[in-house]
């Protein structure tokens, strides 16, 4: 049995549980935030949860440059209900090597802790940082990405999901990828995205 988180992982603050008959009987996930954190972070108005602000850039450097997994389970309710679908969900894949240096996955990460169900279709094939490259390089790079093995995309519909979009470059070579093999439908959807 999972062991429930009682103090907001951000700030460690004690968790006010809420008990209701709806969340009894809906099995809703219990928040791991509490609401002066939960506060910081802006909906966005694109196809994300939230916009990346201060508050995200200092989440997802916590999360995944200092390697804080269980912060993974900090949006797992709204993940889950974002990407209640009928479509199959396909994370951004980490390269081997970067796997290797990281120890976790981490779009995969964020989808387990939701209980979302998702399929690797896609594998990275080099070991490239956007981040580290400015707006005109991630435009003009090469599609990192192929089709996994033995997966076949033709006819299906896909939701592309990575923790963050900037330029969106990650997502269209993505997408590229699926609807070149036959895709009938791709779209995307992050945790977070810049407000271009």
């Amino acid at each position: 049995m999972k062991q429930a988180i009682t103090a907001c992982l951000l700030c460690g603050n004690t968790l006010q549980p809420v008990r209701s008959w709806w969340q009894l009987l809906s099995n809703q996930l219990a928040p791991t935030l509490c609401e002066a954190c939960y506060s910081n972070f802006e909906p966005a108005q694109t196809d994300a949860l939230f916009t990346y602000n201060e508050a995200m850039k200092a989440w997802l450097n916590q999360y995944k440059i200092l390697g804080d997994v269980q912060l993974a389970h900090s949006f797992r309710t709204e993940l889950a209900r974002a990407l209640k679908t009928t479509a199959i969900i396909v994370p951004i894949p980490v390269h081997p090597a970067k796997l290797e240096r990281r120890t976790f996955a981490q779009v995969d990460m964020l989808l387990d802790c939701a209980g979302i169900r998702y399929t690797h279709y896609l594998c990275k094939v080099e070991d490239s940082t956007q981040g580290l490259r400015n707006r005109a390089e991630r435009l003009a790079s090469a599609n990192p990405f192929i089709l996994a093995p033995n997966k076949s995309a033709t006819g299906k519909h896909f939701i592309v999901f990575d923790d963050i979009k900037t330029t969106g470059t990650t997502l269209r070579q993505a997408c590229d990828i699926l609807t070149q093999a036959g895709a009938a439908s791709v779209k995307t959807f992050t945790l977070s995205a810049s407000e271009l």
